[in-house]
């Protein structure tokens, strides 16, 4: 016998139901069994084929693809960023495994071409790139805006661009102001405590999905999901080289077991060309 009990903030309706089973305890064990399996299966936030981008999660959105959470705050962040001349504009925002891999190739054979050896070319890659597999583009929570209210331009995401004086001046401090206030922060920030890759002003994550996905990546095998991948410099991956590089560039300060912690923007130093 099976019977799940709805939640209740009381009771009272349940007596009659304990009333018939109250000798039957193998069939009241049940229904406790039944109610904590069907709570334990709710708390499944992303499987790992999607935390790792091998698997298209549902998206919405217009021009760009975020899960639903994150698509309907920033449609309010739309608007409210309407009302202050500001049009944002989603540059990038899901991308999964293979996508990813194109633009990591690419930018790896470039630095090769270039001369570097193949340590160089990966510590390249990596100043504003991740590696396929663990980008945060992956989950359907991150987004790279503009304005395009602002000046086309052939590569807006340039770090002095949101500077003083810079395109998107108004647009970052925009964001610095009102970004939180649904659900997204500037997580790539100019914090000299933080490791990683470099200062992004343009990238925001919707961190009530986020940090908690953030928490279920820390669990996944990376290894096991990169080799085999076809992943340019791939062969040094070692264990040590992954291990430092999720220290460093996946558990950064600002994400720390499914919270936020917020930095102070600081001024920006020497800009850095984003090149995508």
């Amino acid at each position: 016998m099976f019977l799940k009990i709805p939640h209740s903030k009381s009771l009272q309706h349940m007596l009659p139901i304990f009333s018939i089973l109250k000798k039957n305890t193998v069939a009241l064990f049940l229904i406790v069994l039944v109610s904590c399996t069907s709570k334990a299966q709710d708390t499944t936030l992303i499987p790992v084929d999607q935390l790792v981008g091998k698997k298209l999660p549902e998206l919405f959105g217009n021009e760009y693809f975020l899960r639903i959470e994150a698509h309907e705050a920033f449609c309010q962040m739309q608007q409210h960023a309407l009302k202050d001349s500001i049009k944002l504009y989603v540059a990038s925002s899901y991308r999964g495994f293979e996508h990813q891999k194109k633009l990591w190739n690419k930018k790896f054979k470039k630095a090769l071409d270039e001369g570097l050896s193949q340590e160089q070319a990966l510590a390249r890659c990596m100043e504003f790139s991740a590696i396929p597999g663990t980008s945060r583009h992956h989950w359907g929570t991150e987004v790279d805006l503009i304005d395009i209210y602002r000046p086309v331009l052939e590569k807006p995401l340039e770090q002095k661009e949101f500077a003083a004086g810079g395109n998107f001046e108004k647009l970052y401090q925009w964001l610095q102001l009102h970004a939180n206030e649904y659900g997204f922060y500037a997580i790539y920030d100019n914090n000299p405590e933080r490791k990683g890759f470099h200062f992004e002003p343009w990238h925001y994550s919707f961190l009530p999905l986020a940090s908690k996905f953030h928490v279920e990546y820390l669990k996944v095998d990376l290894k096991t999901q990169l080799m085999q991948c076809e992943i340019a410099g791939c062969e040094l991956f070692t264990d040590e080289f992954l291990n430092q590089y999720v220290a460093d560039y996946v558990m950064h300060p600002n994400v720390i077991n499914g919270t936020h912690q917020l930095f102070l923007p600081q001024s920006i130093v020497s800009p850095v060309s984003l090149s995508k």
